[in-house]
């Protein structure tokens, strides 16, 4: 992928007439003849983005909370982000378009956005940059913080973007010690049980990993460190689970529809050390999909609480 550029230059029409001696600015019937635009070099080509956009629709979900970190108005995206308890609070008057796979371009249409966020891989990119301006992102190629970073130089939010990169920064270095001396030289996996095998998570996919791994330099065991790769995650078997299994373990089934019991209720499961020792962190599945600085902060305290009160 490219490396992005961005420039920010401003586009003022100024329509002058001659009445009774003065000299008035003639609005344009959309009122927008002032309004900054940003070049931004997407990886759909590049984009002349509203800074200050009324109207965005957001198909690539798991964005929603760098957006609402930002203060970019977001009219309508998919139906992880209101089941995240993490981020309900923030979608009052959001349209909920549903299953992000299936939202058609009929609906977005009708919604009449002035900006569009969607994945690359869409099956409807070229139609939907038919509708609006539409800027392709794909996930996991920028870690979080200079995801949100991109995102504030997309509007020209730089300021607030660096603010809370500082922010968080000084919230790691305040608890990093303490939860380091309590975890000790003790282990952490991430594990998330489908109908059939078991996702094993590594830095860089939400579920904690940026947090414990990344930012707490908290170890996870040397084989996940192989498994996942640069990948970032990899599937188990049922029966090579006890391999990769840390001190403690995050876990969720993969997602909401599952109970996890294929590899919960199974006699591994109960052997393994951090099921006996009470070391296992029982993650929202939606809400831990989600790595952006709204659902991180409130990651950080509950893993950090659960660290520190089980040593």
């Amino acid at each position: 992928m490219n490396k992005w550029s961005l420039v920010i230059f401003g586009i003022s029409v100024l329509s002058l007439t001659a009445c009774g001696g003065n000299e008035d600015a003639k609005e344009s019937p959309t009122g927008k003849e002032h309004e900054e635009i940003i070049e931004y070099e997407a990886l759909n080509g590049v984009k002349q983005i509203p800074a200050n956009p009324e109207r965005v629709v957001l198909l690539s979900d798991v964005y929603f909370g760098y957006l609402q970190e930002l203060d970019v108005n977001v009219i309508a995206t998919t139906d992880y982000v209101f089941q995240s308890p993490f981020l309900n609070e923030y979608t009052d008057g959001v349209e909920n378009l549903g299953d992000g796979s299936a939202v058609s371009v009929e609906e977005v249409l009708a919604l009449d956005p002035d900006l569009i966020i969607a994945y690359h891989s869409s099956e409807i990119l070229e139609q939907l940059e038919d509708i609006a301006t539409t800027v392709a992102v794909d996930y996991a190629t920028l870690g979080y913080k200079d995801q949100l970073t991109e995102f504030g130089e997309m509007f020209g939010r730089q300021d607030q973007a660096a603010e809370w990169i500082g922010n968080w920064e000084n919230q790691i270095n305040d608890l990093k010690p303490d939860v380091q001396t309590a975890v000790g030289d003790r282990t952490i996996s991430i594990l998330q049980p489908t109908e059939s095998d078991v996702y094993l998570y590594g830095n860089g996919w939400g579920r904690g990993g940026e947090i414990m791994y990344e930012e707490l330099e908290l170890a996870m065991p040397s084989e996940v460190e192989e498994k996942v790769g640069s990948d970032g995650y990899n599937q188990l078997q049922l029966e090579t689970v006890p391999q990769f299994a840390g001190d403690y373990i995050l876990t969720a089934p993969w997602t909401p529809n599952l109970d996890g019991e294929f590899l919960y209720g199974s006699s591994i499961w109960e052997g393994l050390d951090a099921v006996e020792n009470g070391r296992v962190f029982e993650m929202d599945p939606i809400g831990y999909y989600f790595n952006d600085p709204i659902s991180l902060e409130q990651h950080l305290e509950e893993i950090t609480s659960f660290l520190l009160e089980n040593k």
